[in-house]
C-alpha cells in the first residue's frame, strides 16, 4: 500500500490514502442501510473482501447490535457524531471490543452516508476485566521437582518430620510445623478433618499403601487439592506412617478446562477434525461433519479421503506431507460433500504431540469459503470523504518535518480535542510547536526512538505525555512512519496520535487493586460474590455491572433480593446447605430485567470466618446460541434443497449414472430420471460437436471445461471435470450446472439501461446547445426592443425563467414527451393561477418542441399581465386544444387562447417583440401558423402546428376547469 501511494496516486488523494492506511483504527463508510461501502482495514479474522457489501452489524456481537444501530440512527437523524462501544464477532468467534465513532457525511444539506471509526479497546476492556478477575492470584507453590513428605506417628497422627518441599507447598517454617497437626493443614470440613485424617492413617497402618485425594489448607488459608499416598514404613527403628503429598490443584483445574474446551470445540461453528498419522479420523465436531453432509457418528474411523475427489487427492497428500515435514499447513483446499458437490475451504492443519514430544496425529480446522470466493466489489472514495474521515477520527492525524520542533505541515481537526489547540496554531508552529507540547522528560526519548526507526525504514510506535493548552497532562499513543521519495530521501513523517490517558489510569488502578481482589475465589467465572448467609460482603466489578449496580451499591444487599421469584427457593436451598454443585437460576438486575445465570458456590475463609463465594455466569447468550445453531442447521438444509443447480455424472460412453439438484425442476426432470440414457439420446442429436457433448469429450481427455448454454428456455453456466478412479484413470465426467437465467436477464437489462443512458446524455447535450442558442437569440431580440436597462432585465428575466421552467420539466421527465397541461401549468405565475381554465385531451408534446411551445405560452402570459385580462379582477383566460391530423397524415395540434373580462380593446395593438417571437416560433419551430385576433371583449388566438414523433393523443380526456392557485 505504501508503494502504491507513492507511485500511482498524487497530490491530495495520495497523502490522505497513505495517512488513512497508517492508522491503527478501522475506518469504514456505510450507506444509510448499514452496508459497508469502504474500509481501510478489516476486522480481526475477516478479509476486507468479505466485509465489503455486508452490514456493519453482521460483525457486531448480537447483544450489542441494537446499541450500534441506535448510534447510527442518531447520527443519521440528528446529523451529529455519536459514539458507542461494542464487541465484535468474526467467523472464529469473538474479535475483541471496539469503540465506534459514527459521523454523518452530509451532501446538499442531507445525510448521504455515515463514516464509522472503530478503535480497538480490547486492551482497555481486558484491563478492566482484570479488575473483575474471578480468581485471586495464587502464589506459585511448587517448583515441580518433588513432592511434600510427612512422617506421622501411627498412634496419634502427630507430625514428626517433613521435607523442605512441605515448607514451600504449605507456606510454614520448620519451627511452625512443630506446632501443627494434620487438621491445621486441612480444609476442616468433612471429609477433610483431623478425625478423617486419623482414620486414613489407621487404614494405612492396617492395610498397606493407601492413596486418596485431600482438600488441603495453606498457611494463608488458601484451600487446594493434593493427592496423598500413605504407607507404613520403619523409620529410626520404629513403625511410622510415611505420607507423600502431591499438589494436583492444577490437574483438577485442567480437567475442568478440558471439559470446557471439549464443549467449546463441539459447539464451534468452525469445523474441527483430528486424525492419526495415517489419516484415519479420530474425532470430528458437528460443524465439520455437517459441512460435508454427514453426522459425526458416520465419520468415526473413516479416512480423510472421504472428503476429496480423486483429482483433489494429490494436493491433499502434498499438504499432509508438508504437515509431517514442517509441522503445519494453512491454505485453501477443495473438499467434496457427501452428495458430490465440491467446495473450497480454508484449512489450518498442525501436528499433535504427546508428552514425550512424539507426533501422534493431526488436527485441522476447516471453514467453507465459498461465499468469500464469490465476494468482491470495487472500492470508491473521493477527496471529500477522506476529509470527512480525517475530521472525525478520535485523535490527531498529522504530517510533519523531521526537525527538533516536529514542525507540522498538516494536522486533522482531532488536534482540538487532543491538545486544546486549533489547527492553525499547530501548522508550521504558528502559535506553538508540537515539541513544546511534549513533556520535557519525554522529548529526548521520542527523538531517539523516531530517528532509530527512520534509520531502519521501519514504522514507530510511541507512548509519552503531552501538556494541553489548559495545562492538563495526558498520555498519548503515537504510530507513524517516514515518507521517502524516489531518491530514498526522507520527505516527511506521517502518523496518528490518540489519547490513552484513561487506559494508563486503568492500568494503574489494576495494580492498586490487586491486593483487594486476591481475596476473591480462584474459580474462573465472570461475576464473583462473597456473602455471609446471603448478605453480600464483597463483589468484583463484573458482578456489579452484570446486575446493573455500582460495586458500592451492592455491598450489604441480600443475594435473595437479586433472585427472581421462580428461582428463590432453589437459591436459598443451595446457600443454606452449602451445596457446591453448579446450578442454573433466573436472577434480577437493578432495572427489574432478568437473565439466566449459571452459579457455582463454595465455602472459603474470609476475615477470620467461613463465608461463601459464588461465581455467576450469564448464560443467556449461550442458550440463545444453542437455539440459533438449531435454526441455522434448518436453514442450511433448506438452502441445499433449494440451490438452483444440477449435478450429474456420466461414464466414458457419456451415459448418465446420476443426476441431482433442485434446478432439475426447471428442466421438467426428476432426480436420476435420465440415468441410463446417453447425452446423445438426451439432446436428441448425433452431432458430436454440439457444445455440451464436445465439453464432455474434452473432459474425458483430462480437461476441466466451462461453458454456458441455453437449454429448455433456461441458461446454465456449467463446469465439467474428469472423474478418476483410485488409480487416477478417467472413468467418466462429473458436471455442475448453475441456473443463471435471471442473472443473464439482469445483465441484459443493465446493458439496455446503459444504452438508454448514453442516448439520454446525447439528447441532453443537444438540448443544452439549443437552449444556449435560443437564449442568445432572445437576448438580442429583447435588447433591440428597448433602451431601458430595467425593462430589458425584467423582460429577459421572465423569458429565461420560462426557459428554465420548461427545461426543469423536461429534465424531470428524462427528456421524454410531456403533457401539454403540465407544460402550461409549469409556466403559470402565482397571480395567474385560479384565473385560467384548461380543457383538452391528454396530449403529449415531444421534447424537441416543448421549449418553443413553452416560450409561446410565456409570451401570451406576459401580454395578459401587461395589456390584458390580468389588469382587471374579473379577467379570465380559457385555453383549449384538440388533436388533429394534417393533410400529409402527420399528427398535429390546434390550440385556442381566449381572453375575457379584461380591458376593452379599442383597436388592434401594434406588433411588438412578443408578437414577433410568438409568430416566429410557431412558424419555424412548430411548423405551423398563428392566427392572432383582438376583438373588443379580449384577445382570441388560434395556433395550429405539427407534432413530431408518434401520435400525441391518448384515450380519455384530461380534467378541465380553472387551475387552482399555488399554495404556500
Amino acid at each position: 500500500m505504501g508503494e502504491t501511494c507513492q507511485t500511482q496516486e498524487g497530490g491530495f488523494a495520495r497523502d490522505w490514502r497513505c495517512l488513512l492506511q497508517s492508522l491503527p483504527d478501522h475506518v469504514a463508510v456505510i450507506d444509510l442501510e448499514g452496508d459497508i461501502q469502504l474500509i481501510n482495514r478489516p476486522f480481526p479474522g475477516v478479509t476486507a473482501e468479505k466485509m465489503l457489501g455486508s452490514k456493519l452489524c453482521d460483525w457486531v456481537a448480537p447483544e450489542h447490535r441494537q446499541e450500534v444501530r441506535a448510534a447510527a440512527a442518531g447520527a443519521r437523524r440528528e446529523a451529529r457524531t455519536t459514539v458507542c462501544e461494542a464487541g465484535l464477532m468474526s467467523s472464529r468467534g469473538s474479535a475483541g471490543w471496539y469503540s465506534f465513532r459514527i459521523a454523518p457525511i452530509v451532501t446538499e444539506d442531507s445525510v448521504a452516508s455515515l463514516v464509522v471509526v472503530g478503535v480497538d479497546i480490547t486492551d482497555r476492556k481486558q484491563t478492566e476485566a482484570a479488575l473483575r478477575a474471578s480468581e485471586a492470584n495464587y502464589r506459585a507453590i511448587l517448583d515441580g521437582a518433588a513432592d511434600a513428605i510427612f512422617v506421622h506417628e501411627i498412634e496419634t497422627g502427630r507430625i514428626l518430620d517433613v521435607n523442605a518441599k512441605m515448607f514451600e507447598m504449605f507456606g510454614y517454617t520448620a519451627e511452625e510445623v512443630q506446632k501443627l497437626d494434620v487438621g491445621d493443614l486441612s480444609s476442616g470440613e468433612t471429609p477433610y478433618t483431623q478425625e478423617d485424617a486419623a482414620h486414613w492413617i489407621k487404614e494405612a497402618a492396617a492395610g498397606g499403601t493407601t492413596v486418596f485425594e485431600w482438600r488441603a489448607r495453606h498457611k494463608n488459608g488458601r484451600l487446594f487439592w493434593v493427592e496423598v499416598n500413605l504407607r507404613q514404613c520403619v523409620i529410626g527403628g520404629r513403625d511410622r506412617i510415611l505420607a507423600v503429598v502431591r499438589d494436583i490443584d492444577e490437574r483438577k483445574k485442567a480437567e475442568e478446562r478440558l471439559r470446557l474446551l471439549s464443549s467449546a470445540v463441539e459447539q464451534s461453528s468452525e469445523g474441527v477434525a483430528v486424525s492419526d498419522l495415517s489419516g484415519n479420523l479420530l474425532f470430528v465436531n458437528r460443524a465439520f461433519a455437517e459441512m460435508h453432509g454427514y453426522s459425526p457418528q458416520e465419520l468415526a474411523g473413516k479416512h480423510l479421503s472421504v472428503f476429496h475427489s480423486t483429482d483433489q487427492l494429490p494436493k491433499v497428500n502434498a499438504t499432509i506431507q508438508q504437515v509431517m515435514e514442517v509441522g503445519g499447513f494453512t491454505g485453501e483446499i477443495w473438499h467434496v460433500r457427501r452428495d458430490g458437490d465440491a467446495f473450497p475451504t480454508l484449512m489450518s492443519n498442525s501436528l499433535l504431540f504427546d508428552e514425550a514430544g512424539e507426533a501422534r496425529g493431526m488436527v485441522g480446522t476447516c471453514r467453507d469459503i465459498t461465499s468469500d470466493k464469490r465476494a468482491g466489489e470495487a472500492l470508491r472514495e473521493s477527496e471529500r470523504r477522506l476529509a470527512t474521515l480525517m475530521g472525525n477520527l478520535p485523535g490527531m492525524a498529522y504530517r510533519c518535518r523531521n526537525d527538533p520542533d516536529w514542525t507540522m505541515e498538516f494536522v486533522s481537526d482531532g488536534c482540538i480535542e487532543l491538545t486544546g489547540y486549533e489547527v492553525a496554531d499547530l501548522v508550521k508552529s504558528e502559535q506553538v510547536s508540537y515539541a513544546e507540547l511534549i513533556h520535557p522528560d519525554d522529548r529526548q526519548m521520542i527523538w531517539d526512538l523516531v530517528q532509530e526507526a527512520l534509520a531502519m525504514r521501519a514504522p514507530f510506535q510511541l507512548i509519552y505525555r503531552i501538556r494541553t493548552a489548559s495545562g492538563e497532562v495526558r498520555w498519548v499513543w503515537e504510530q507513524g512512519q517516514g515518507v521517502f521519495g524516489e531518491d530514498e530521501q526522507l520527505i516527511a513523517l506521517e502518523g496518528f496520535i490518540s489519547d490513552i490517558t484513561d487506559r494508563q489510569r486503568a492500568e494503574r488502578a489494576l495494580k492498586e487493586s490487586e491486593e483487594r481482589f486476591r481475596r476473591l475465589s480462584g474459580a474462573a467465572y465472570e461475576g464473583i460474590f462473597i456473602h455471609d448467609r446471603g448478605t453480600v460482603l464483597d463483589v468484583n466489578e463484573r458482578a456489579a455491572r452484570m446486575f446493573g449496580y455500582e460495586p458500592h451499591e451492592i455491598i450489604g444487599v441480600s443475594v435473595f433480593d437479586l433472585t427472581a421469584p421462580e428461582s428463590l427457593e432453589l437459591v436459598k436451598a443451595k446457600v443454606m446447605s452449602g451445596d457446591e454443585e453448579p446450578y442454573e437460576a433466573v436472577v434480577l438486575r437493578k432495572d427489574g430485567s432478568h437473565f439466566l445465570a449459571e452459579i457455582f458456590g463454595q465455602a472459603i475463609p474470609y476475615e477470620g470466618r467461613v463465608v461463601r463465594v459464588a461465581a455467576v455466569r450469564d448464560i443467556t447468550e449461550r442458550k440463545g446460541a444453542e437455539e440459533a445453531t438449531r435454526d441455522r442447521e434448518a436453514r442450511l438444509r433448506l438452502m441445499l434443497e433449494q440451490m438452483p443447480a444440477v449435478v450429474w455424472v456420466v461414464d466414458t460412453e457419456l451415459r448418465f449414472t446420476s443426476s441431482q439438484g433442485s434446478a432439475l425442476k426447471g428442466l421438467r426432470l426428476e432426480p436420476d430420471e435420465v440415468t441410463g440414457r446417453t447425452l446423445f439420446e438426451y439432446c436428441q442429436t448425433d452431432d458430436g460437436d454440439l457444445p455440451i457433448i464436445a465439453a464432455h469429450r474434452r473432459a474425458l481427455k483430462g480437461e476441466s471445461v466451462e461453458y454456458e448454454m441455453p437449454w429448455e428456455g433456461r441458461v446454465f453456466a456449467s463446469h465439467v471435470e474428469p472423474l478418476r478412479d483410485s488409480a487416477g484413470d478417467i472413468i467418466g465426467c462429473v458436471g455442475v450446472a448453475l441456473d443463471v437465467t435471471e442473472r443473464k436477464r439482469a445483465e441484459e437489462e443493465i446493458l439496455a439501461r446503459a444504452r438508454a443512458e448514453r442516448l439520454l446524455l446525447r439528447e441532453l447535450d443537444h438540448r443544452v446547445r439549443n437552449n444556449l442558442a435560443a437564449l442568445e437569440s432572445l437576448t438580442n431580440l429583447t435588447a433591440g426592443s428597448t433602451d431601458d436597462v430595467k425593462e430589458f432585465a425584467e423582460s429577459m428575466g421572465a423569458r429565461v425563467r420560462a426557459m428554465a421552467a420548461v427545461h426543469g420539466l423536461l429534465s424531470t421527465n428524462r427528456w421524454q414527451p410531456v403533457r401539454l397541461r403540465s407544460l402550461i401549468e409549469a409556466l403559470l405565475t402565482p397571480d395567474a393561477r385560479g384565473r385560467i381554465e384548461l380543457a383538452g385531451p391528454a396530449v403529449e408534446v415531444p421534447a424537441a418542441q416543448a421549449q418553443a411551445l413553452g416560450m409561446v405560452i410565456n409570451e401570451l402570459m406576459i401580454n395578459c399581465h401587461k395589456h390584458g385580462v390580468h389588469l382587471t379582477p374579473d379577467g379570465r383566460v380559457k385555453v383549449g386544444w384538440s388533436a388533429v391530423t394534417s393533410d400529409d397524415g402527420e399528427p398535429g395540434l390546434t390550440l385556442d387562447w381566449q381572453e375575457s373580462g379584461g380591458p376593452v380593446i379599442e383597436s388592434e395593438p401594434e406588433a411588438g417583440v412578443g408578437t414577433a417571437l410568438i409568430v416566429g416560433l410557431v412558424k419555424s419551430e412548430l411548423r405551423g401558423r398563428a392566427e392572432l385576433t383582438f376583438p373588443r371583449e379580449g384577445a382570441n388566438h388560434r395556433f395550429q402546428f405539427v407534432l413530431s414523433g408518434d401520435p400525441p393523443w391518448r384515450s380519455g380526456e384530461e380534467p378541465g376547469g380553472p387551475t387552482p392557485p399555488e399554495s404556500g
